[in-house]
């Protein structure tokens, strides 16, 4: 009986040992300096496993540290998007991006807690909503580290389709490592997780384009705070390149 438990068990475990999953679980304990939220960021840059840790466990309340990296990151990547047309969009742009990753979140979140479920993952709503938050930190931070190659070509160029496709990369970037750390939390904690896992992430990505579409102007300047014409978010880039 014990062999077959430790057969069954052996391909999980080697799996754990193995790529991104198995350099994160040495670091899966509790996080190693005061609750700050400078301790949060620099967790969620070299530590995240031990976020995990702690906002699965319920050791310390990280989740106010999160929420405002998150918020506050968005807000800056928003600035850096609007130096690209200056004026009224430095303060839109940030309230914009802020606003539509928060809704795209929220958004897409009861279908993340219902994959999770229906994977065999018997978690708590708010410990799904954690992780969530985690990656999502992971993603503005990402989109940070990216503000400085982004202002230049902002400073430097007015062909907007250009702009546009850099940010969409970024973006993608930015979500994909999100998603990984995302994954690998529920594998932190042994819960299954399989492909509808990656079929959220795509969701995810195409709820945010859209709801970047909703809000528009982001990049480019309008008359009007918010577009009032009901359209597809490619079929409004290929207009846009088009134009």
């Amino acid at each position: 009986m014990e062999n077959h438990e430790e057969a069954t068990a052996s391909p999980r475990l080697k799996e754990r040992k193995t790529g991104y999953l198995g350099k994160l679980g040495s670091d899966f304990k509790k996080v190693d300096g005061p609750l700050a939220w400078v301790t949060a960021l620099e967790s969620l840059l070299k530590h995240p496993a031990q976020l995990v840790y702690e906002v699965s466990s319920g050791v310390r309340k990280w989740m106010p540290y999160l929420i405002l990296t998150v918020i506050v990151g968005a807000l800056f990547y928003g600035f850096i998007m609007g130096t690209y047309s200056g004026g009224t969009q430095l303060w839109a742009s940030p309230v914009k991006i802020a606003f539509g990753l928060m809704v795209s979140a929220l958004l897409t979140f009861p279908s993340l807690y219902v994959f999770t479920c229906v994977n065999g993952a018997d978690l708590k709503i708010g410990t799904v909503f954690s992780l969530l938050v985690l990656a999502l930190a992971l993603v503005v931070l990402l989109l940070a580290g990216f503000a400085p190659v982004l202002w230049i070509f902002s400073q430097t160029t007015n062909n907007i389709v250009f702009i546009g496709w850099i940010h969409l990369i970024f973006w993608i970037i930015s979500v994909g490592f999100g998603f990984r750390l995302l994954s690998a939390g529920f594998g932190l904690l042994g819960k299954a997780y399989s492909e509808g896992l990656t079929f959220w992430a795509f969701v995810f990505l195409l709820v945010s384009l859209q709801i970047s579409t909703i809000l528009r102007p982001i990049l480019g300047t309008s008359k009007l705070f918010l577009a009032d014409e009901k359209v597809f978010f490619l079929t409004h880039w290929f207009r846009v390149m088009g134009e």
